[in-house]
């Protein structure tokens, strides 16, 4: 899913870094030194980086100030953390992960989890200390 999201955006030609503002780009230079095969969207007020990170797909949102809203990475099932995966497992049992995505903001960290089990596919929110926030 973001993968393909990601493909999509590095293939647009209307991502032009002329479009964002020097105070995102600065912070996002700041945050993110080993950004590669970087693409930018834009609405004027929100400004999302699409980027990788040796092989980690990312994305980060700035205001139009510059100040850093959110990041998500794609993380694999192996980086799930302990309180996350003992939540999961006490209610659920699950078959495969399709989509692990981790939203770090300055105030909070979330993960959202799209698995199946044996008879059904779930989508889930959980905080970083595996209380969910939605099922």
């Amino acid at each position: 899913m973001m993968l393909m999201m990601f493909l999509a955006l590095q293939t647009s030609t209307a991502n032009s870094f002329s479009n964002v503002p020097e105070s995102v780009m600065k912070t996002f230079k700041v945050m993110f030194p080993n950004a590669e095969s970087i693409s930018w969207e834009d609405n004027e007020e929100m400004f999302t980086a699409y980027f990788l990170e040796g092989e980690i797909e990312r994305e980060a949102l700035f205001d139009s100030e510059g100040k850093w809203l959110e990041t998500s990475t794609v993380i694999e099932e192996e980086s799930i953390p302990e309180k996350i995966t003992a939540y999961v497992d006490s209610k659920y049992e699950v078959d495969s992960y399709e989509s692990i995505i981790k939203v770090e903001s300055p105030d909070k960290i979330l993960y959202f989890l799209i698995f199946e089990t044996e008879d059904d596919s779930y989508e889930i929110v959980v905080d970083e200390n595996g209380k969910p926030v939605k099922e």
